[in-house]
């Protein structure tokens, strides 16, 4: 769940509305994710958008108290930055290739624990040098490129497997939100109105109804692993 900006007048520049504009809400919610006992936990700060030394000292304040407070729980740190792009000189505070692997270090010196992740932002000449210096994770195989996440959406809409449903034999429990706009309840009553035998469930829960109505998906889980 990355923050962006740990400075409040910065994320009002830009976070104009919606509900990401509640930036008490959304520094919360690690903390939601700790209770409802997320097995991992991502942090980090757009790096670009304000002083990166301050924000990576918010990262860490951050960091320190949920590993304290839920100490079953993985974290892991992620580093991306602003890059230059057309129609923009430059980001808005300076943060190079080596104010990166400094934060990185320090990260690493502070919590040995955490898992440590390079953006595909990068070159891959710096993702090659920086990676033995204490990266767990790099995401070079992600695509960020303009059209990169909306071809990734067309890719899942034409994989259509509708017509293999009925081929299924397992046990299968269909959990749906009720408020789901993404993948609506209507896409779960099908999947499980043509899968033999399937169980389904409907949620008063958006997109992320284990989260949303964490007590309830935890129960119909439960009830149904063991029938």
């Amino acid at each position: 769940m990355y923050q962006e900006t740990y400075d409040p007048e910065t994320y009002r520049r830009y976070h104009l509305s919606g509900p990401k504009a509640d930036m008490p809400y959304r520094l919360e919610t690690p903390d939601r994710l700790g209770r409802a006992g997320i097995k991992k936990i991502g942090l980090g700060a757009l790096y670009g958008l304000a002083d990166w030394r301050a924000e990576s000292w918010f990262v860490a304040f951050q960091l320190r108290y949920l590993e304290r407070q839920y100490w079953k729980t993985r974290y892991s740190i992620s580093f991306p930055r602003l890059r230059p792009h057309e129609g923009v000189a430059g980001t808005v505070t300076p943060f190079d290739e080596r104010d990166l692997v400094q934060a990185a270090c320090a990260f690493r010196l502070f919590s040995p624990e955490v898992e440590l992740s390079l953006s595909t932002r990068e070159s891959q000449a710096f993702r090659d040098r920086a990676f033995r210096l204490g990266f767990t994770a790099m995401s070079a195989g992600s695509k960020t490129n303009p059209g990169g996440y909306a071809s990734c959406c067309a890719a899942v809409r034409d994989f259509d497997v509708r017509d293999n449903l009925s081929s299924i034999s397992v046990p299968t429990l269909v959990i749906a939100g009720a408020h789901d706009f993404a993948t609506p309840a209507a896409d779960g009553r099908f999947l499980a109105e043509n899968i033999p035998g399937a169980q389904y469930v409907e949620l008063r829960a958006a997109h992320l109804s284990n989260i949303e109505a964490a007590a309830q998906f935890t129960s119909v889980v439960e009830n149904f692993l063991s029938a």
